[in-house]
């Protein structure tokens, strides 16, 4: 049985997370691990600490149980709780890894975009930085069956195809169609952007029925969320790729402010291919098969 990490840090806009995580794994028949990174209380020589380090994690565990435990009941899910030390995106990154969580769901905080850009985000950093995928939930984003993926696509023949085996296996439980979108920027050339589409992932990602599609525009977080109001679509995927330091400055400014201006869950997908989906498509292909 796979395992959803839902991060909290009890704002709107992560019991939203957790209500979508929630019906994530009802769907999937997934376990859920539901978890708060609690900063550590340092006292200067004159400040009087009335809670102690314990004693606020006691209390963030409580209020974890008041936050989901009735939904969860609701739902049948069994729901483990766990409150740890640290730092937020460290915190969630051990923690995903020591319970071998398949994806990570986060909340993007609301507040206003201009705040956010100043003081950025977990869900950013965690999107930019995770080696596990993340689905970041809008505030006012609800649990809908994701019958449309669109894939904001850099890929070419030389990327490791493995990096859309999460997007693929999510999308096939799913029955979902997917788009692979690609941004035309000036000075590219379109007919050869047309022409090069990778016909590894057409064939890679095929039980998705793949369409390819060329946007025109200079924001590729403006084309996407445009293509998503024209199409319906329900769910955005984009990938943190490595690149070169030039490279990942604007990389990371697109899924910036796509994070920001998403108005439907966004998957970010690691720079590195996970073997468990390799395994895990394969014994899928090789059952379907047989």
């Amino acid at each position: 049985m796979e395992t959803l990490l839902i991060a909290t840090d009890f704002s709107k806009a992560a019991q939203n997370a957790v209500m979508y995580g929630l019906e994530l794994a009802k769907f999937l028949g997934a376990k859920v691990v539901v978890l708060h990174v609690c900063q550590p209380i340092i006292a200067a020589t004159d400040t009087v600490v009335v809670i102690s380090q314990e004693e606020l994690m006691k209390d963030c565990k409580e209020s974890l149980h008041k936050q989901t435990e009735s939904f969860a009941k609701d739902m049948g899910i069994d729901v483990e709780y766990l409150v740890e030390e640290g730092s937020s995106v460290e915190g969630i990154k051990q923690v995903a890894k020591k319970i071998d969580a398949r994806w990570i769901i986060a909340g993007m905080r609301g507040g206003g975009a201009t705040f956010r850009k100043i003081f950025g985000s977990t869900a950013i950093s965690l999107s930019l930085h995770s080696n596990i995928p993340v689905i970041v939930v809008p505030e006012n984003a609800r649990f809908i069956t994701p019958r449309s993926i669109a894939l904001a696509s850099d890929i070419n023949n030389k990327t490791d195809i493995h990096l859309l085996d999460p997007l693929e296996e999510l999308g096939i439980k799913f029955n979902s169609t997917m788009y692979v979108v690609r941004v035309i920027k000036k000075g590219m050339d379109e007919l050869i952007e047309r022409l090069l589409r990778p016909t590894r992932l057409q064939w890679h990602c095929r039980e998705l029925h793949p369409s390819f599609e060329f946007l025109n525009d200079e924001d590729v977080a403006h084309a996407m969320n445009n293509f998503v109001k024209e199409h319906h679509i329900d769910m955005v995927a984009m990938i943190a790729k490595e690149h070169n330091l030039f490279e990942r400055i604007f990389l990371q400014n697109d899924i910036k402010k796509m994070l920001l201006h998403t108005s439907v869950p966004l998957i970010i997908l690691p720079a590195k291919a996970d073997a468990r989906y390799a395994v895990q498509m394969a014994a899928n292909a090789s059952t379907t098969n047989s």
